[in-house]
Order: structure tokens, then C-alpha cells, then sequence
């Protein structure tokens, strides 16, 4: 089966998990035979989509965008730049015209797109007019607010926005979401009225030996201090200064917090660190790098403040035999209660953090918690993720 992905990104260009989800899934497609391409737009000068990339067997297809490029890849944040990404979402007229060069080459079978902002929407429907099955994959609230936070935009832009993005929808022949919740809040609003829906959660390269070997790790750790892993973006949104005062207010010297990532909480970490010799901040790390920790690890916090569509980090966790104490946010608890490790919390309630906390400081909780991991954890493996997606796209 011919497959092409849509995506703003794609690896090297790892923005967030969405990237890493698309990346697996795309390579695990291979694999298993199929023929995979990706259209992006995340190319660092004019396209050539003459000569692609190959990636791991992944053909990728790089556009140039002068605003993504600018603003998202070099990190400058001129208005004019956010303007023209926003425009580019109705329409991009140098995209379409590279998506007719990769149609042509690539000739899918299928269309999965998965963030396809300032790529424009447009695609749904082309994709639709080339014989080709369409599947979309929500991995934001993009088609809610513009900003991806629900509830920043003005209300009446909001208003008149769903309209419009509603009825792009209605070309989608198929739509996922990594957790019901995400599925949920589209649909109450009525987008994709036409389409079927599914959840596919996301996936990590599951090695049931490196799980076993880390859970006896952790059963060998009987002494030193209690390890507390938080990784992702430094912001209010993500909880990061709710998690450092909470950890403050524990009065045991025998815990640690190790904060990976970077962010506009940045200086607040770095300022905590200076005071707290239980906390340490190691910026941001590249996928080997946080794989590491994790195996130093003891639990991963996850204290989100906003709906989460999935929380990567959880099943990464998982694989490393670290538990997750997580929010009620999103698709947090729907992962953390599958996997049958780790404890969920009503986010703002920092006295329930405060309380979990406490109680993971006992190694035996620790090593209650992911006794069930060999069980659960496939549900979560690669194969099972793109079996499910062949049947989508077969159907």
C-alpha cells in the first residue's frame, strides 16, 4: 500500500511528540511492507522535491516556508511570521503545488495527515479528488483555537473559526485520536460529521527485556533517595511551578527532582535549583539523553494543567519501569489507568500532589505499581498501533 504522511514536520525536526509519534508509526509501516512518503514544510531552503530524502526507508518530502522556517526552526518571533502561518492554514499556495509533485510521484493509496498547519487543509480534499482515502489524526486542538489552547482565542474568532474548520472536515473519511477525551471534544462540536472515528493510541518500540532488566533494577534499589523525573516544556501550562513548590514544601532530605526541558519557566528552575540542593535542572535533552535518566529514575511526574491529548512521556516512562503520578487532564489518566502504574490527581489540587509524592517515597509503593507492566505495556508497542491503522486504512 502506498502511504503519504502530512505533517508540518518531520525528523530531524522533532518539535514535540507528535514528530516522534509520526516518525515510529511511519518506520514501523515500512517494515511491514508498505511503500511510506511524508510531505513537510519544515525545509531549510526552496523545495526540491525532485530529490527527497530517504529516511529509514521513509521518503521524505521537504517544502520551504519562509515563515515556518523563520519562526519555528530558527526561533524568530517576528508577527509577521505567526500571521502568515495562520494564513497558510486556509491557504498555501506553494504547498498545494508541491502536494501535486509529491501526488504524482508518491501516487498514494492513502492520505494520513496529522498536523498539516500552514500546509492548509486544502489537502482533505485534493486528496479526496485523487481517489484516495483520507485519515486524519488529532494530535492538537489546532481545529478548536488557532492557538491550540482552548479558550485563548477571542470568543468570536472562535466562533467563526469552528465554522469554517468543521467544514473542511467533512472531507475526512477517517479520524483518530490517540485518547477518547480528544475524540470526544471534536465531536461534541460537531467536526467530522461524516467520518468514522477511532481511538490508536500512540506507541513506543516496546523490549520486554529492558523492562524486566529495569523492574530489578528497581527492586535492587533499597537505599539513597527517592528519584522524581519531570520532562517536557517549562510553563505554567505543563504545571512546572506547581510541581516546584510542592516538592519544596517536603520536609525528607532523602528526594530528588531531576527537570529536563526548556521553556519560559526556565529562569524559575534554574533560580529553585540554586536553592534546593534536591533539585537538579538538566535543560533540554536529545532522546538518548532522556532515556538515561529515566533509567536513573524512580517516577516520572506529569502535573499538566491543560487536556493533554495523550502524554508521551507515560508509556516512555513505562518502558523504564518509572511509574507516573499524573493529572486529570486530557489523556493522562486514560493512559495511566491502562497501564495499571502510576497514580492520577485532580490537576490544581497540589495538596493531592503533595500526598502522592509522599507516598512514592516508600520503594515497596514503587514497586507495586508496575508489577502488571508486562501485561499492559503491549498495548501500547508499535505493531499493535500500525496493525490498527492498516485496518483503517484497508477498510
Amino acid at each position: 500500500m502506498n502511504i503519504l504522511f502530512v505533517n508540518m514536520y518531520y525528523y530531524p525536526n522533532i518539535m514535540g511528540g507528535a514528530e516522534r509519534s509520526l516518525q515510529l508509526l511511519a518506520e514501523t509501516l515500512v517494515r511491514r511492507g508498505h511503500s511510506v512518503s511524508v510531505y513537510t514544510l519544515d525545509g531549510a531552503t526552496c523545495s526540491s522535491l525532485s530529490s527527497p530524502e530517504d529516511i529509514n526507508g521513509v521518503t521524505v518530502y521537504r517544502g520551504y516556508s519562509k515563515a515556518i522556517y523563520e519562526r519555528r526552526i530558527l526561533g524568530h518571533k517576528k508577527p509577521l511570521y505567526k500571521i502568515l502561518n495562520g494564513l497558510h492554514s486556509v491557504r498555501n499556495p506553494a504547498a498545494n503545488a508541491d502536494l501535486k509533485v509529491v501526488f504524482d510521484a508518491a501516487r498514494p493509496d492513502v492520505v494520513h495527515t496529522n498536523n498539516p498547519v500552514s500546509i492548509s487543509y486544502w489537502i482533505w480534499k485534493y486528496a479526496r479528488a485523487r481517489g484516495a482515502r483520507v485519515v486524519h489524526t488529532l494530535r492538537d486542538y489546532w481545529l478548536l483555537d488557532p492557538t491550540t489552547v482552548l479558550g485563548r482565542s477571542p470568543g468570536w474568532f472562535t466562533t467563526l473559526f469552528r465554522a469554517y474548520t468543521r467544514r473542511l472536515s467533512r472531507s475526512v473519511d477517517f479520524v483518530t485520536a490517540p485518547s477518547a477525551y480528544v475524540l470526544n471534544e471534536f465531536s461534541s462540536r460537531g467536526y467530522f460529521p461524516s467520518s468514522s472515528a477511532n481511538v490508536v493510541v500512540n506507541a513506543v518500540d516496546v523490549d520486554l527485556e529492558l523492562l524486566e532488566s529495569c523492574r530489578a533494577a528497581h527492586a535492587a534499589r533499597s537505599g539513597g533517595p527517592v528519584v522524581f523525573l519531570y520532562a517536557g516544556q517549562l510553563t505554567p501550562a505543563k504545571g512546572v511551578d506547581g510541581l516546584l513548590s510542592t516538592f519544596a514544601s517536603l520536609a525528607s532530605p532523602d528526594v530528588r527532582l531531576v527537570v529536563c526541558g526548556a521553556g519560559e519557566l526556565e529562569s524559575l528552575v534554574k533560580e529553585t535549583a540554586a536553592a534546593d540542593p534536591r533539585v537538579s535542572f538538566l535543560g533540554k535533552l536529545t532522546s538518548e539523553e532522556l532515556a538515561a535518566e529515566y533509567n536513573k529514575a524512580d517516577v516520572v511526574v506529569v502535573p499538566s494543567q491543560w487536556a493533554e491529548p495523550f502524554g508521551r512521556i507515560v508509556i516512555e516512562a513505562a518502558q523504564y519501569a518509572v511509574p507516573c503520578i499524573g493529572t486529570d487532564r486530557g489523556g493522562i489518566p486514560e493512559i495511566i489507568r491502562t497501564l495499571q502504574c502510576g497514580e492520577v490527581y485532580a490537576a490544581e489540587d497540589w495538596d493531592a500532589l503533595r500526598s502522592l509524592l509522599e507516598k512514592f517515597t516508600d520503594r515497596e509503593v514503587i514497586a507495586s505499581q508496575i508489577k502488571a507492566l508486562p501485561h499492559t505495556l503491549p498495548a501500547y508497542s508499535l505493531d499493535t498501533q500500525a496493525a490498527a491503522f492498516e485496518r483503517i486504512y484497508e477498510a
